[in-house]
C-alpha cells in the first residue's frame, strides 16, 4: 500500500509513515520548564511540563482532578504510574494541536506563543490504538473522535474484526456504521477465525453475515 495521507480538519491522518514521525519532537516534546507551563507529569521517570487550563479545558478527568475535591490541585507533579512516556507525548501533542488549530476562534486558548501547527500531528496507524485508548480514558473527545475517524478511513476486510471489537469496546457509533457494509460481505468462517471474535459480545454484534 502506498503512502496515503488524508486531510481531515486539525490533523493529518496517515495510513503509512515513516517510523521517525513518531519520535520526532517537533516544536511539542513538553520536555523543558521554560514553555510556561505549571504542571509536571512524571511518567517512568521522566517529566513531561504541560498547563493545568490546557488539560483542564479538554479532559473532564483533569479538570475533576484539578479541582478542589482532590489532592493533585495543589501539587506541582503528578505521577502516572503505568502510562508509557511516549505515548502519553503523543496525546499531549494531539490535544496541544488540536488547540492551536482552534486557537482563532477559541479565546481559552492563552499559549499561541507556542507555536504549535495543526500539521505537526500526524494520526496513523502505530498511534491511534493507544491514543483512541487514552483520550476515552480521560475523556477527551476531540481526540477520540479523530481516532474513530481515521479508523473509518482505514477499515478493510483484513481488519473489519479488529475493528468492530473497537468500536463496542469504545462505543465508536460511526466506526460500526461503517463497518456493516464491509463485514457483511465476509464469510462467517473469516470473521470468526479472527482472535478478536470472542471478544466481540453476541448481544451487540448484529450483522448479518453472509452463508459460507
Amino acid at each position: 500500500m502506498g503512502n496515503t495521507t488524508v486531510k481531515c480538519h486539525t490533523y493529518s491522518l496517515t495510513k503509512d509513515h515513516q517510523s521517525s514521525d513518531i519520535d520526532r519532537n517537533g516544536p511539542c516534546d513538553f520536555s523543558y520548564s521554560d514553555n510556561g507551563s505549571d504542571l509536571v507529569l512524571v511518567i517512568e521517570g521522566k517529566r513531561l511540563y504541560v498547563h493545568r487550563q490546557i488539560l483542564a479545558k479538554y479532559s473532564p478527568v483533569f479538570s475533576a482532578m484539578l479541582s478542589d475535591d482532590f489532592k493533585e490541585r495543589e501539587a506541582k507533579e503528578i505521577p502516572l504510574p503505568g502510562k508509557s512516556y511516549k505515548e502519553y507525548r503523543e496525546l499531549l501533542r494531539a490535544v496541544y494541536c488540536h488547540g492551536a488549530a482552534h486557537s482563532n476562534r477559541d479565546k481559552c486558548w492563552p499559549y499561541s506563543h507556542l507555536h504549535v501547527k495543526p500539521e505537526t500531528f500526524l494520526l496513523h496507524n502505530e498511534n491511534v490504538y493507544y491514543l483512541l485508548s487514552l483520550s476515552d480514558e480521560y475523556q477527551i473527545d476531540a481526540i477520540k473522535d479523530k481516532c474513530e475517524e481515521f479508523l473509518c478511513l482505514t477499515t478493510t476486510q483484513s481488519n473489519v474484526t479488529e475493528h468492530l471489537y473497537l468500536a463496542e469496546l469504545y462505543d465508536l457509533k460511526k466506526l460500526l456504521k461503517t463497518i456493516v457494509p464491509i463485514a457483511a460481505k465476509i464469510s462467517s468462517h473469516k470473521l470468526k477465525s479472527s482472535p478478536y471474535y470472542t471478544h466481540i459480545s453476541d448481544k451487540r454484534f448484529q450483522i448479518r453475515l453472509v452463508p459460507d
